[in-house]
């Protein structure tokens, strides 16, 4: 980015990407933009699903991609059913103490596509870790590219067929290979061929909007 007016207009605040749950300023300060300094762009608490384990770049398994490195996916190639798929998810600013991150409106931070994942962070999630997890460690940061909202007890997801449901944070969830886990198969946009978690699908989620 070489262009202070765009600057200027990504660091507007967008009240349809802000939850009304979630506090936070309105220029989120933990991912900031490289333009001579760092500058703070515009918060998301939300973020589109990328991959079920790490933010990838180069070859995601979720519905959102890179498109340098990969072809954009349409519709028709979600074979695994738009009902059962993950598009969009929460990521809040702070949950419990505990810095989440959120996203930005627009953009990320790396000034070139091969500098790694971090930029893609800012603007996707993955299902690395469980819903609402903080950190591992003090020097641990890899729930700030998972999903969390100040929701009780989950977060809500945009759905491939426009519906939104809330998620608990007690979703089947493996989290050292979270293989055929329910999290798992919700996030992979192809067919997993294997249809016995419909019907838990239905029972891990609650109608919107969820008591607060």
């Amino acid at each position: 980015m070489n262009d202070s007016n765009l600057l200027t207009l990504m660091q507007i605040p967008v009240t349809a990407f802000m939850c009304p749950s979630t506090a936070g300023p309105d220029l989120n300060d933990v991912k900031p933009v490289l333009l001579g300094s760092n500058n703070d762009l515009a918060r998301s608490d939300y973020v589109v699903v990328n991959d079920k384990d790490f933010v990838d770049r180069r070859d995601p398994d979720g519905s959102f991609v890179c498109a340098r490195y990969n072809a954009p996916h349409r519709f028709a190639d979600i074979t695994d059913g738009l009902t059962n798929t993950l598009f969009v998810g929460e990521r809040c600013y702070q949950l419990g103490g505990e810095i989440m991150g959120a996203g930005v409106v627009y953009g990320t931070s790396s000034q070139k596509f091969n500098d790694g994942e971090e930029g893609l962070v800012y603007v996707a999630g993955s299902g690395r870790l469980p819903i609402n997890l903080g950190p591992l460690s003090s020097t641990d940061f890899d729930h700030r590219q998972g999903f969390a909202s100040n929701h009780p007890g989950g977060v809500n997801f945009l759905f491939g067929d426009g519906s939104v449901h809330f998620e608990t944070e007690t979703i089947d969830h493996n989290i050292s290979a979270a293989t055929n886990s329910m999290f798992e198969y919700l996030i992979v946009e192809v067919a997993s061929g294997d249809n016995q978690f419909d019907f838990d699908v239905q029972a891990d989620q609650q109608s919107y909007p969820p008591t607060r």
